[in-house]
């Protein structure tokens, strides 16, 4: 079994290959769970032939798959997208100066689309790999492990800062 059957695959399509540097902590961790990675660059608006195309590659596919449209000046990709394929789609605003304009186009999509929405590329591949975790039991648990792992580092700072904060410990520091 290969490691696309295995883990599916994630399909990161940048408006412009300037965008490329900020979705690489999204394709860390999709690296780090072995989940393969492919990355292509398309415009909504420019080059709106080429982006289908490239959705039609991998519309034949059998093995589940997620795309992630990372887009910085309009939203528009996502959207496209989602009406060329039956993977589920999730459109990433990279836009920081304005995050939530983007973020409302991008959310408000014509009746039959449906893409998710994120503004980090860690929170797409998370999303993206609980997708994919739906049909494999090993990367769910992966997933289950993270997020694990991150509810203990809260608690484990929880129990720090009681103890530092404590009654006991606050008459320490006085009377030191």
């Amino acid at each position: 079994m290969s490691a696309e059957t295995s883990q599916g695959l994630a399909v990161w399509i940048v408006g412009s290959e300037r965008d490329i540097e900020k979705i690489e902590p999204g394709i860390g961790i999709h690296e780090s769970w072995g989940i393969p990675v492919e990355v292509r660059v398309g415009s909504a608006h420019k080059t709106p032939e080429h982006v289908l195309e490239i959705v039609r590659e991998y519309n034949p596919r059998t093995e589940p798959t997620v795309f992630i449209a990372a887009v910085g000046g309009s939203p528009a990709l996502g959207g496209q997208v989602d009406f060329a394929t039956r993977f589920p789609i999730i459109s990433l605003v990279l836009e920081k100066e304005h995050t939530a304009e983007m973020l409302l186009a991008a959310a408000v999509c014509p009746s039959g689309a449906g893409p998710a929405v994120a503004i980090k590329p860690e929170t797409a591949a998370i999303l993206s790999a609980k997708m994919l975790a739906m049909s494999n039991p090993d990367l769910g648990e992966i997933v289950d492990q993270y997020q694990q792992r991150l509810r203990n580092e809260v608690i484990m700072a929880d129990a720090k800062v009681r103890h530092n904060f404590s009654p006991a410990q606050r008459a320490l520091k006085e009377h030191g």
